[in-house]
């Protein structure tokens, strides 16, 4: 599946799915809020940071740990106001 990948431990127990970061996409979080990706942020070459948007506007960057850590749904299609 694109765009995500899976992890688990070296016994392939709890294993879970990340989303990767794609630049225009639209998460579903946990809470039932909307994001979408709007700029991946680089250090020597290897991505860091994500800056993301809500519905309501407010910009959030979050480093890329934290991100793994979210629990995320892609949505394949949301109407951009």
């Amino acid at each position: 599946m694109e765009g995500t990948k899976m992890i688990g431990n070296n016994n392939g127990e709890e294993m879970a799915i990340l989303q990767e970061p794609v630049v225009g996409s639209w998460y579903l979080n946990q809470t039932g809020k909307l994001m979408k990706v709007r700029m991946l942020l680089l250090s020597d070459r290897l991505l860091t940071r994500v800056m993301i948007e809500y519905l309501d506007g407010s910009v959030h960057i979050v480093n890329i740990d934290a991100w793994n850590f979210l629990d995320l749904n892609v949505k394949r299609q949301v109407a951009d106001g």
